[in-house]
This record gives C-alpha cells, structure tokens and sequence, in this order.
C-alpha cells in the first residue's frame, strides 16, 4: 500500500536513534504499520465517526491497540516500536495518517 510506504518514509526520516541502518529501519517500521493499521481498522470499523481526527481521539488510548504495540516487542526492537507508538498516540499528524491508512484497509 503506496500509504504505508509513505508513512514508513516520513517516521524514518525523524527517527534520530542512529544505531539503527536506514534500511533495517525501514523494513521495522513497515512491518509494525502492517501489523497494526488492519487492527485500527477492525476497532474503527464498528464506529459512526466518520472525522479522522475524532477517530484518533477515540482510539489512541484503546488497549487493544496498547497491547498491539507491546506485542510488536517480541518481532522489533523495543526503541522502533516505542517509537511508532508514540508518533500514534501522541502526534496529530502520524496518528490521523495511520487512521486515514485503517479507513481505506480492506
């Protein structure tokens, strides 16, 4: 999904953990955004709202998708999952990005 690659671009270019090759890093992060957009899609498939934003709010502290993340711990580093999710919970633009890719999952 060319909207996962972009995301995956975007988060890459602000991860400043240097550690981390530009291609490992990648390849981690599309793989957490392959795994948790299909269950924000499942959570948010149930819901009237249709606002992205409003959507965000809603769903960013679900513990479904706390525990989602957590159990990312056992496939990616901790740092690299800590880091999407904190994009997720806590930056408008990263997370409203990650609903719009739910809403159009199939």
């Amino acid at each position: 999904m060319q909207s996962i690659q972009n995301l995956t671009n975007e988060l890459i270019n602000g991860y400043t953990q240097s550690k981390y090759d530009k291609k490992y890093l990648k390849k981690k992060v599309n793989d957490i955004l392959e795994s948790i957009i299909p269950k924000v899609a499942t959570i948010i498939k149930g819901k009237k709202e249709i606002e992205v934003v409003k959507l965000w709010n809603d769903i960013k502290e679900n513990e479904e998708i706390k525990n989602s993340f957590k159990e990312l711990f056992e496939k990616v580093e901790r740092p690299i999952v800590i880091y999407v999710a904190s994009k997720f919970g806590n930056n408008q633009y990263f997370g409203t990005w990650i609903i719009e890719g739910a809403l159009k999952w199939k």
